[in-house]
């Protein structure tokens, strides 16, 4: 097992892009069979070279790799035997040209990530005058500038992201940009920025169960005036919802069954991970998840949850009456099928008794949780239902 990966550290590395003559250090992880060295080379050496590998911790090993000329190649880690164990596609473009980053769903999200935290561009164009240019700039209908990234600038156009030289940037694009009117996004102007981390972690979420976007200045504008029309029940919503994640994160960890048996009833998981606070991100996310997408039914329901959380409660009652301990967790089991059956909830016996023997039905800490899931789901059912509905008919095309 093995990959490459930007030293010091990165996810797997699949796509390397690169200016010609930009050099920068990679790295390779793992080894071949036992530990076999494997041995790197670039298919086409003609479009970049690759300096010596050595050492950098455990089964990681450095190098350097440089852009020759425009091209594109891959890069290959093989064993003695010529089979590749990592692969990265290379592709070199002339200096100063603009990379696509990502596209459509992926391009979405990248973007979603980068405002929360988006840096204006500050410098001078080639005359020497004062260049500022502020995220959420937009021009041409489908163009966006999107953050300073040191030395370079991130922008979209239509469902594409692009990272480019900022001298490059400013000479090739800004100066049409001024002449097409450049501006700041008309729905970004109300947005304070503690809303942001929010509201882009709801666009992501969004974007991911849309699955297509033409433009993504267009997406963002829909996504940003529907929150800024809808605040007030955004905001009435969002501090139950996060009782309900903080409730399931807690049981996820202390009650696994029992959390799994409540995401059945959801619909599917809703935590990003658990074990730790909820945060706005982690919110939206879920208020995603819950509010479908444009044309998209929701990935998750409360109606489900509160059908299942009621079963769980009236069960647990069952079983804290007197008598209730000569009664085991076959009895349970069969209490609590008969009455999911009852909501419509299919449940086989054999996973109803992995939540009874997991006897957390009867600890008074669990079923105070289960009560608390249970009145802050109740409350925001009905917000966030109207919600989208008015989604679907808002921002139907």
């Amino acid at each position: 097992m093995a990959h490459f990966m930007r030293f010091p550290s990165s996810p797997a590395l699949n796509v390397l892009r690169l200016e010609s003559e930009e050099r920068v250090d990679l790295a390779l992880w793992g080894g071949g069979a036992g530990g076999e060295v494997l041995t790197i080379a670039a298919t086409d050496p003609r479009v970049v070279a690759l300096g010596p590998a050595s050492p950098a911790g455990p089964d990681v090993r450095r190098f350097s790799i440089g852009a020759q000329r425009v091209g594109s190649c891959r890069l290959e880690a093989t064993n003695r035997q010529g089979h590749v164990w990592a692969v990265t596609t290379i592709s070199v473009v002339g200096r100063g040209a603009a990379m696509e980053v990502a596209r459509g769903v992926d391009a979405v999200q990248r973007v979603a990530a980068l405002l929360p935290t988006a840096l204006p561009l500050s410098t001078t164009d080639q005359f020497g005058t004062q260049v500022r240019i502020a995220p959420g700039t937009v021009w041409g209908g489908d163009r966006m500038f999107i953050s300073d990234i040191g030395g370079r600038v991130a922008y979209v156009v239509g469902d594409r992201l692009y990272s480019q030289a900022t001298g490059s940037f400013v000479r090739d694009t800004y100066l049409i940009a001024l002449g097409e009117g450049a501006r700041r996004a008309a729905w970004l102007i109300p947005i304070a920025q503690a809303e942001m981390a929010f509201l882009m972690a709801l666009v992501g979420t969004l974007a991911g169960i849309i699955g297509t976007i033409a433009a993504i200045t267009v997406f963002l504008a829909k996504i940003g005036t529907f929150y800024t029309s809808h605040k007030r029940e955004v905001d009435r919503a969002a501090p139950h919802l996060g009782t309900v994640l903080s409730g399931l994160s807690t049981l996820t960890v202390r009650c696994p069954r029992l959390a799994w048996l409540l995401f059945k009833g959801l619909g599917g998981q809703a935590l990003q991970s658990a074990g730790r606070g909820v945060s706005a991100p982690d919110i939206a996310y879920f208020l995603g998840k819950l509010l479908g997408g444009l044309g998209k039914a929701p990935e998750l329901t409360l109606l489900g949850l509160l059908k299942v959380t009621a079963a769980a409660l009236a069960v647990s009652v069952a079983v804290r009456t007197p008598g209730a301990a000569a009664h085991g967790a076959q009895d349970q089991a069969r209490a609590l099928t008969e009455r999911l059956l009852r909501e419509g909830i299919s449940l086989s016996e054999q996973e109803a008794l992995t939540v009874a023997t997991e006897n957390c039905l009867r600890d008074p800490e669990m079923r105070r949780k289960l009560e608390e899931i249970a009145t802050s789901a109740e409350v925001a059912q009905p917000i966030v239902e109207a919600l989208s509905r008015a989604l679907q008919i808002e921002q139907a095309p």
